[in-house]
């Protein structure tokens, strides 16, 4: 019978002799290497009161193109041993017709150049984020690298809240959002994404706990956990407190309809107060009668502004992660004062990928994002698949789905919170398909 501490077979490194151990050290250093770049990035600790960040930021993109295609041609080297596995991951149907279909959609976007260079980046980041995990030579073995790599990140934003608090928490003097005054954001540019990257380390940490790791695993969950409260990204800390109650209700239920009732609602339920506020003049009326901000700190004005300009081009949209960086968007607005002419994004991954791809392009994301994990981890309790990573996964993955709806990160390029949803699907497709190994004696 399968344990807890298996894996599956194609997770086993063929030994290779001598050389064995040094692959494994390379590996694991790549490992560590890879969630560093993802994590850390080559922004970190900057401030935002300075002029110079825009250029800082610019200057950044050459190198992140160089290192994630470095990274991407390394890891496809370092996980082509496990060639099972391998080709698990890339002879998916849903996956091959949706980068099939973006890369039509590159052609007809209203600026091609931006379109063509980021589609090529999140192809890498895409190979990077599916293969990074084969690099571990078995289930502990990841264990320890993913949760050492993320205290080690955790530890890095105390020190910095604590040593440089200038750059590590938003200030009254930060060049825009300057109401985010106090909230902590880390080695991150931005409160939101720590409190979405801090969340995912406390599903992790859980992990190391069931993996062995009670010490390591338990001081990374609340230390996370901590500085998720301290960014004050209210919907990342509501949305681990669902996560943890629903997918541990989850487990507990057999029946594959009832578990997708209790997995999909809170997403439906989301969608629903959110978008569908701006839609429906009675759901908004419900909103506003509840006790919260009706206007979601004012995304409710973006999602009208995006609503608005995806009835223009419903389709095909506006082309791959092109809408919000066109002058037409960022001066087209004839209030200056509108926060919807100058946001970065839509606030909400949905809705910003149907401006980008359109219908077609929302309807294979859907399929690939939302629906084909659950039928993989509907699967891999079918088989008796390692629990704590088959938790693992579904944890990461429901978190991600479910904060796709307050904010916008589904293709975005080398985005932490993308990049570790991307590795909870390729998680889970693999432990659907591949069996369990023998228990370890």
């Amino acid at each position: 019978m399968p344990t807890d501490r298996t894996l599956p077979q194609a997770f086993a490194v063929p030994p290779l002799a001598g050389l064995d151990g040094l692959l494994r050290a390379l590996r694991s250093a790549l490992f560590v290497a890879i969630w560093c770049l993802v994590w850390i990035g080559l922004e970190a600790f900057g401030n935002l009161s300075s002029n110079d960040l825009l250029a800082l930021t610019t200057g950044n993109d050459f190198w992140t193109y160089v290192l994630f295609g470095l990274a991407a041609a390394l890891v496809a080297a370092g996980a082509y041993a496990r060639r099972r596995a391998f080709w698990t991951v890339f002879l998916d149907p849903v996956l091959i017709v949706l980068l099939g279909y973006i890369a039509l959609n590159v052609l007809v976007s209203v600026d091609f150049s931006a379109s063509l260079r980021r589609f090529v980046l999140s192809c890498a980041v895409l190979v990077v984020a599916a293969l990074v995990c084969l690099l571990p030579r078995d289930r502990d073995d990841f264990a320890r690298l993913i949760v050492g790599t993320a205290l080690f990140v955790v530890v890095l934003s105390y020190v910095g809240v604590l040593l440089v608090p200038e750059l590590t928490v938003h200030q009254a003097t930060d060049l825009v959002e300057q109401r985010l005054a106090g909230d902590w954001r880390g080695v991150f540019g931005h409160k939101n994404i720590a409190g979405g990257v801090f969340s995912s380390m406390v599903f992790i940490g859980i992990f190391g706990i069931r993996a062995g790791l009670p010490v390591a695993g338990g001081l990374l969950a609340i230390l996370s956990l901590v500085f998720v409260v301290m960014t004050g990204a209210k919907s990342s800390i509501i949305i681990i407190a669902a996560v943890l109650l629903l997918s541990g209700l989850a487990s507990c239920i057999r029946s594959a309809f009832l578990r997708a009732v209790i997995v999909y609602s809170p997403l439906v339920g989301l969608l629903t107060i959110g978008v569908g506020s701006v839609l429906s003049p009675a759901v908004s009326a419900m909103v506003a009668a509840l006790p919260v901000d009706a206007s979601f700190t004012g995304r409710a004005d973006v999602w009208a502004f995006a609503l608005e300009k995806f009835a223009e081009r419903p389709w095909t949209g506006f082309g791959f992660q092109s809408f919000w960086t066109l002058e037409s968007t960022r001066f087209g607005v004839e209030d200056s004062e509108q926060w919807a002419g100058s946001a970065a994004n839509g606030h909400n991954s949905f809705l910003d990928t149907a401006l980008n791809l359109g219908l077609i392009g929302l309807v294979l994301t859907v399929a690939y994002v939302v629906i084909q994990p659950f039928r993989d981890d509907a699967q891999a309790r079918r088989i008796s698949a390692d629990p704590a990573t088959r938790t693992l996964w579904l944890q990461l993955w429901m978190f991600g789905i479910y904060l796709g709806c307050m904010e916008s990160f589904f293709f975005l390029r080398a985005d932490p919170i993308w990049f570790t949803l991307l590795v909870a699907i390729t998680g889970m497709r693999l432990t659907a398909r591949l069996p369990m190994s023998p228990a370890s004696p």
